[in-house]
């Protein structure tokens, strides 16, 4: 499959994910260790979905495929109905970079960059100008209530700055999907708060969202879970509001 005309991803179509019969295994000493085992759920677009599981539940490996990090060793990963479970490294790259926006528990922004330039790195890959690149950034930027931090680097930004770089950053492309890891993780509660608060506003606004997390409460501000455990899915609940 080619996945080289991006027209192709932009069908409008209500399920955006289905992962159909997933499994990942990975060998160690004479034999394969299970990490997944059969996981099937679809994400429709604009449904904010949080994944739920201790340490050592499969989320990370599970994330890793969602994101095209990894490959599943069996089933499906559709993506606007296409098929991504078996695509080679450059295929996932081109998938991630166009149509996913990441977003950290450790931020990831680079210190020697500003705000603006920081938000401004997965343009580069586009055929846009400068000036384009830097006014979606800013647009990008204002969107999450940074547009008075845009020359400031990271380490004159407080954590929940940080996080709001690092969520301009993901919208900068317009992405399909927002993956968030655990993206209060390094924050303390007031400002864990406000970052799920502009999380559901993204949601209000039409983005789809799936979150990782192994925090209950951090769970229920999406509008479904799915929770983890021993590499299975054991529930899928509506979120009662």
């Amino acid at each position: 499959m080619d996945l080289a005309d991006s027209a192709d991803l932009e069908d409008n179509m209500s399920t955006l994910l289905a992962l159909e019969h997933i499994s990942k295994s990975y060998p160690m000493a004479n034999q394969d260790v299970p990490v997944l085992q059969d996981i099937t759920f679809t994400v429709n677009e604009g449904e904010f979905v949080t994944i739920m599981g201790p340490s050592g539940s499969g989320k990370t490996t599970l994330m890793h495929i969602l994101g095209c990090l990894d490959v599943p060793t069996e089933g499906h990963y559709r993506f606007h109905d296409k098929d991504l479970a078996h695509l080679s490294e450059m295929q996932l790259t081109r998938v991630r970079r166009e149509h996913i926006g990441f977003v950290f528990q450790n931020f990831n922004l680079l210190t020697t960059l500003n705000a603006l330039e920081n938000v401004t790195l997965p343009l580069i890959y586009q055929r846009l100008s400068r000036h384009e690149q830097q006014r979606r950034a800013r647009e990008a930027l204002a969107r999450v209530g940074l547009e008075h931090r845009l020359t400031y680097r990271p380490n004159q930004l407080s954590g929940g700055q940080q996080q709001r770089v690092a969520i301009a950053r993901a919208l900068v492309t317009r992405p399909p999907l927002i993956l968030a890891d655990e993206p209060t993780g390094n924050l303390d509660s007031q400002t864990g708060l406000e970052v799920l608060q502009l999380f559901q506003e993204l949601s209000q606004e039409g983005h789809t969202i799936v979150m990782i997390t192994h925090d209950r409460d951090v769970a229920k501000w999406g509008h479904r879970i799915l929770e983890i455990k021993d590499g299975r899915i054991v529930a899928d609940r509506e979120v009662n509001r």
